[in-house]
């Protein structure tokens, strides 16, 4: 979308956005059909009851899905909303859910090489 280029959106939270954008156009868009091939949001920490949550303690992961859900909502508040109000996008169509959805989708896809690993 050009208006994440005007923002200059970028990285994993740009990716997100551009696919909750192109999520809200349904069929106009021109990733539908690879969108609606999608679960309905991946299962991955983020999503997971306090009770599978307690799975996790003690590893590594046990505090990182919290800090994933505040990042998510940190990201979403801080960021989304101005850009839905600044250009006039309906509220409905870019709930915080519809960010977690998207950046579900975007966390089990992508992956990020440093340049210490890319070189």
């Amino acid at each position: 979308a050009e208006f994440l280029e005007a923002e200059l959106m970028r990285g994993g939270l740009g990716l997100t956005v551009a696919v909750m954008y192109e999520r809200a156009l349904g069929t106009k868009s021109i990733w539908y059909g690879y969108i609606k091939s999608l679960p309905k949001r991946e299962y991955v920490p983020l999503f997971w009851s306090d009770e599978e949550l307690q799975l996790l303690q003690g590893t590594e992961l046990e505090g990182c899905a919290e800090e994933d859900r505040e990042v998510t909502a940190d990201d979403y508040h801080e960021h989304v909303e101005p850009l839905a109000k600044k250009y006039g996008i309906a509220p409905e169509r870019w709930r915080l859910e519809d960010f977690q959805v998207a950046a579900s989708w975007v966390a089990s896809r992508a992956f990020y090489v440093d340049a210490w690993h890319g070189t």
